[in-house]
């Protein structure tokens, strides 16, 4: 082992030390704050690679950061690194994974070394849990070429370098803890404000626009009238949404509740039907969301029926969504503008997730809005 390459000048070296924790102190973004740390930690130790894990909330193990990766461990996206089958990972989630761990072999790596692949000579890897007091949120993993044993001095390094990171991070998570709570009590403060105000309002309009049409002989003034508390009662009716909206706690977790809802608020009965479970993330729910919103007021404009069966399918490599309602139906190809650019854009909010938004119909035969998202790591991105 080369200590003088390793541990360079004494003086550089507290400077670095200076620089993981100013990196650590002002970091607020969490994956930006531990690609920049790992590039520093890699220039303190000398070490030829890195790489961190984070837990996610289904317990499931990340890659959050690296640097200098071998092409083994790079090429196809990644797609290596995204495996949790590897020792680092079932020592961490055995409990064994407390103090900086000498790793016997890298399976990564062994892997690749047997495909004869280039690993910039990396075969074993140092493993540090990152934790803040009790908590343990992921792994430090640092590789040099060559080296098959770190010595204690290097294990104490990182050990100290980690908890640093673990509390940088339970920092992070706290304060994103307190900003999204700040959100949903301003969300609630808004939600009561627009019922007590802009709600009674639409209400009053609708009200008065109602007595006129009863008050006036004159037939265009009447007409008038009505058009005034048709719109008016439509404001309404998307006033109550949003405010229902505003006030929904954890939205992107319920997306089947919210479109149940919603379909209530416009006087259609959804039939659902899951199969499978998974957790969302937020786009892929919110894009969803929009997409089943547009299709099931299209069904309240159009398709003169008041129910629609509403399915959702989740398999290992895509999600599948469906509204189907057995209405009027109509030719697709022969659809007016004002129709079209909803059909367009729940084709485009399918797009934004690298998906499909078909629409299926017949006059006389009902209509179905199918939607297909890949799922992240199916290999169909």
């Amino acid at each position: 082992m080369n200590n003088t390459r390793r541990n360079g000048d004494y003086l550089n070296q507290l400077e670095l030390y200076k620089e993981i924790a100013q990196t650590l102190n002002r970091g607020f973004d969490l994956s930006v704050t531990l690609h920049e740390v790992l590039s520093q930690v890699l220039q303190i130790t000398g070490f030829t690679s890195g790489w961190i894990f984070l837990e996610n909330q289904e317990g499931k193990m990340e890659l959050a950061a690296d640097c200098r990766l071998p092409p083994a461990l790079s090429e196809e996206d990644k797609a290596s690194m995204c495996s949790e089958d590897c020792y680092c990972i079932e020592r961490y989630k055995d409990g064994r994974l407390k103090t900086a761990l000498n790793v016997v072999e890298c399976k990564r790596l062994e892997e690749a070394i047997e495909k004869r692949k280039d690993t910039y000579g990396l075969t074993h890897h140092a493993s540090v849990a990152l934790r803040s007091g009790n908590e343990f949120f992921g792994i430090l993993n640092i590789a040099d070429a060559g080296e098959l044993f770190f010595g204690k001095a290097e294990l104490q390094q990182l050990e100290a370098i980690a908890l640093q990171i673990g509390n940088t991070i339970k920092r992070i998570l706290l304060t994103e803890h307190q900003r999204m709570d700040a959100i949903r009590q301003e969300r609630i403060r808004l939600s009561s404000d627009l019922h007590d105000s802009v709600n009674q309002l639409l209400f009053s309009i609708n009200l008065l626009a109602k007595s006129g049409q009863y008050m006036s002989d004159i037939p265009s003034l009447t007409d008038a009238m009505a058009d005034i508390q048709m719109i008016a009662q439509k404001a309404q009716l998307e006033m109550k949404e949003i405010i229902w909206r505003l006030r929904k706690q954890g939205l992107e977790k319920d997306l089947v509740s919210h479109l149940e809802h919603y379909a209530g608020l416009l006087g259609i009965r959804m039939e659902s039907e899951v199969k499978g479970r998974s957790a969302l993330p937020f786009e892929v729910e919110h894009q969803l969301l929009r997409i089943g919103q547009e299709a099931i007021n299209n069904v309240k404009k159009h398709a003169q029926t008041d129910v629609v069966k509403f399915s959702l399918l989740f398999t290992e490599s895509e999600i599948k969504m469906e509204i189907k309602d057995s209405g009027c139906g109509f030719i697709v190809t022969e659809i007016a503008p004002a129709y079209s650019l909803g059909l367009e854009n729940m084709g485009s909010r399918a797009g934004i997730l690298n998906g499909e938004c078909r629409i299926i119909s017949q006059q006389g035969s009902g209509t179905a809005v199918s939607v297909t998202i890949p799922l992240k790591g199916s290999g169909n991105e």
